[in-house]
């Protein structure tokens, strides 16, 4: 059974590959003298930025080679988990930095995350699938009712701990609904 090659667009890549380049020049530039005066090495924050840049471009990698189906397969379960971790901020697993509580930890790790970020994109992605799966049907009650229900659980479960990205996420799903839905 052979793959399907799928498009490679060039121009997009190399847009990325640069976007990447001046984000790292501006950490560099902007956290030199903070990482040094605070951490007591001036590469401190480009090391950390470095590694979450790896990791992001691994997880790229990753979606890259998922296919529609999958990810509209997977859009409910992962719209259903993010939903379940951001109400875990509203109890002692909650962690607040800068008076917000926006993190949460996992237990036994220590590692700390903001659970608002998964949502962000499951929330795009379940809309997105439920859009296409009721196009011809937008405009009923009932799938009205669904997708207000799909936007207003994902900002308000956000918006009551971290207002921008609550807003972030609520005129992200209301852009989608009225490109796609109305």
């Amino acid at each position: 059974s052979k793959m399907k090659k799928r498009p490679f667009h060039l121009g997009l890549l190399l847009s990325i590959v640069l976007l990447l380049i001046v984000g790292v020049l501006f950490v560099a530039s902007a956290s030199s003298y903070e990482g040094l005066a605070k951490m007591g090495n001036n590469l401190h924050f480009i090391k950390r930025h470095l590694v979450f840049l790896l990791t992001g471009l691994c997880f790229f990698v990753l979606a890259s080679r998922m296919s529609i189906d999958f990810i509209r397969r997977m859009s409910l379960p992962f719209f259903v988990l993010s939903v379940f971790l951001c109400a875990l901020l509203y109890t002692p697993l909650g962690v607040s930095h800068y008076n917000s509580v926006r993190w949460l930890k996992i237990p036994l790790v220590g590692f700390e995350f903001m659970p608002s970020d998964l949502l962000k994109y499951a929330s795009i992605f379940y809309l997105s699938d439920y859009l296409v799966k009721n196009r011809r049907s937008t405009r009923k009650f009932k799938t009205f009712a669904v997708i207000i229900g799909i936007i207003g659980l994902s900002t308000g479960l956000v918006i009551l701990r971290d207002f921008s990205t609550g807003m972030v996420i609520g005129l992200s799903l209301l852009s989608l609904f009225f490109v796609l839905g109305m």
